[in-house]
């Protein structure tokens, strides 16, 4: 089974280097993705999905959306209403992650927002939890 920390540390990694140039230098210069760059970098992520995160939640998809200055990302899971619920106490321990992991504070810094949403097997939506560098604490 494979472990989300790891395995989104793999392809951030991979995104980052495979990705053309210009939107290289656009991530680690931390200035805004367009759309048509965030979907490019994960189209080649949403081929490996889906992908279990744990034994109870599947990392089913990921999407960009928005507009030309106002490009975000959404992660798409499933998992079972108990484990929506331990997720929700740990929380500001992803934000921390996203905001301290440099690989994925350059994504941050580069779209407007990140959400995750939570549904059940039976499709049923649990939850949204979203996130911007502006939550970040400066250090």
């Amino acid at each position: 089974m494979k472990y989300f920390p790891c395995y989104f540390l793999i392809v951030v990694l991979f995104v980052l280097t495979s990705c053309k140039k210009d939107t290289a230098t656009t991530l680690n210069t931390a200035t805004t993705l367009t759309l048509q760059e965030c979907s490019q970098l994960i189209s080649s992520f949403n081929e490996t999905l889906p992908v279990s995160v744990n034994r109870f939640t599947i990392l089913d998809g990921v999407i960009c959306g928005g507009e030309t200055d106002n490009v975000y990302i959404v992660y798409r899971y499933t998992t079972d209403m108990s484990t929506f619920a331990a997720r929700r106490s740990i929380i500001d321990s992803d934000r921390t992650n996203w905001c301290t992991n440099p690989d994925q504070k350059v994504v941050l810094e580069s779209v407007s927002y990140v959400a995750k949403m939570y549904y059940g097997a039976s499709g049923k939506f649990l939850g949204k939890f979203t996130f911007s560098i502006d939550d970040c604490v400066p250090t």
